[in-house]
């Protein structure tokens, strides 16, 4: 992304954090290279605790150090057409639980994140991104939108997004069994999702939800 220009979260493997030479004092995130909902996530407050964090790891082929990102979180769903290389996104700005789930989220309609987002397409396009779903992980900072993950899959939010005319299971089907390019997309520019936990009580042949 950086070799075509995308602007980024300030990245190290975890084996070339530098042992000197990068601010000290700002903050940091030592995280695994794959994973979801936020796990094996540290929070550094300083470039010492990111050395000392890396020293009690078992692989650091495993681990990536990144720049702490300052700004309000957002997610973008993208989608590259199979067929005709078209990009359809939806982004929210987003509220995320203690274990990384997103349990609040607000459509966004920005013209900055739109060019972003092709941008970011554009570039994996490049080298090889054929089609396909991509969640864009990012934080709307002072110097505009950097992202700090790109999650290649489906995710947890596919429902609100569908909600939403934004139905990338259905884009999958078309593209993959039916080979066709996917024309339902249709996202629209405002809305809001939550989600909550119910709990189901089985109780002398009686059921009910809390």
């Amino acid at each position: 992304l950086q070799s075509r220009g995308v602007p980024v979260a300030v990245t190290w493997s975890a084996s070339d954090f530098p042992s000197h030479g990068v601010e000290e004092s700002i903050p940091y995130v030592v995280k695994p290279s794959f994973s979801s909902a936020s796990r094996g996530i540290i929070y550094c407050a300083n470039a010492r605790e990111v050395r000392e964090a890396l020293a009690t790891a078992t692989d650091l082929s495993q681990l990536v150090v990144q720049r702490a990102l300052t700004g309000p979180e957002f997610t973008t769903g993208s989608y590259v057409d199979r067929f005709t290389g078209e990009l359809t996104t939806i982004t929210f700005k987003r509220t995320l639980s203690p274990d990384g789930a997103s349990v609040f989220g607000e459509i966004v309609v920005d013209e900055q994140i739109s060019r972003y987002m092709a941008d970011i397409r554009d570039a994996l396009v490049h080298v090889g991104f054929d089609y396909g779903h991509m969640n864009v992980q990012f934080m709307l900072t002072s110097e505009g939108p950097r992202l700090f993950e790109i999650n290649g899959r489906l995710s947890s939010t596919e429902a609100p997004k569908a909600h939403f005319g934004f139905n990338s299971c259905a884009a999958y089907i078309h593209n993959k069994v039916l080979n066709e390019p996917y024309r339902g997309f249709t996202p629209v520019e405002s809305g809001k999702f939550l989600r909550y936990y119910a709990e189901v009580y089985f109780d002398e042949g009686r059921s009910s939800t809390r």
